[in-house]
């Protein structure tokens, strides 16, 4: 019986070590599991903080690149003799905006490379028409840069058509709504005036775009010189006629993530998307 007892002793102190060695060994793994999600949140956290300022330079670059654009149609490429055009490059090189972005808009201003515009149809994720706007002459050398990006994010170049239907090619005269040059009238009024077709906000609220047949463009900014109204911008934009609805805030995040990489590209000059206005930037230049 001693015997026994002894074996009883002896198994009981055996249980007891083993479920003390159990128990530092789940601690042991609880730690390394909280740490690694502690690790997996903070990368998570460093990418939405990158992807969100990654969007905002993108913002911020199409809309220097605009100013520039704009401010060499209106007053020539001499910068000496251009202050808009001084102003808007000090802005950009204030910026950090790559230098080869600004040249690149300088020469799309001066008309330099309207021959050289590439519009690439693509059939971005989640079923988003993009169209991509492109400066170059030399195509072999853009795509593959531009399609090596998009076959990371599920995105294909399409053949012509098959994208482009889900947008409207429309001239826009843009008349500043804040700010000293502040237009003071009813800019509905002024687009019955000159003979613009409709009129638009645009994202920030800052501008009012007057906009007409692409043809007929120049005459409506003839028209608005007639009636001393300097515009705040006058081109070609896209804007889209069949939306892509039902997007997650997920997905249209990934889309933007898309749109900052493709911004970022020295080739790419405009991207527009078929997403409604409330679901993220429909028209990036840079």
């Amino acid at each position: 019986s001693c015997d026994c007892a002894m074996s009883a002793l002896i198994a009981a102190g055996l249980a007891t070590r083993l479920r003390a060695v159990q128990r530092a060994q789940i601690a042991v793994m609880a730690v390394a599991a909280s740490r690694a999600m502690a690790g997996h949140s903070k990368w998570h956290n460093i990418k939405h903080h990158k992807a969100a300022a990654d969007q905002k330079r993108g913002k911020l670059f199409s809309r220097l690149y605009r100013d520039i654009v704009n401010a060499v149609r209106l007053g020539g490429t001499d910068a000496d003799a251009n202050p808009r055009l001084t102003k808007a490059i000090d802005a950009a090189r204030a910026s950090s905006m790559p230098k080869a972005k600004i040249q690149g808009a300088i020469r799309t201003g001066s008309g330099e490379e309207a021959g050289n515009n590439i519009v690439f149809e693509v059939a971005g994720p989640f079923g988003v028409g993009i169209l991509l706007e492109s400066q170059g002459s030399d195509r072999k050398v853009i795509i593959p840069e531009i399609r090596q990006l998009l076959n990371k994010h599920q995105s294909t170049i399409e053949k012509e058509g098959s994208i482009a239907w889900k947008f409207d090619k429309k001239g826009v005269i843009g008349i500043s709504m804040t700010g000293d040059e502040a237009y003071q009238g009813d800019p509905e009024d002024l687009a019955i005036e000159i003979g613009a077709e409709e009129v638009v906000a645009d994202e920030e609220g800052e501008m009012a775009k007057l906009l007409c047949d692409p043809m007929n463009l120049t005459t409506l900014k003839n028209n608005l010189a007639k009636l001393s109204i300097e515009p705040a911008y006058v081109g070609i934009d896209y804007f889209v006629n069949t939306p892509t609805e039902g997007l997650s805030e997920e997905q249209v995040e990934s889309v933007m993530n898309l749109v900052s990489k493709l911004e970022n590209l020295d080739c790419v000059t405009r991207v527009t998307l078929s997403l409604p206005p409330s679901s993220g930037s429909q028209e990036e230049e840079s």
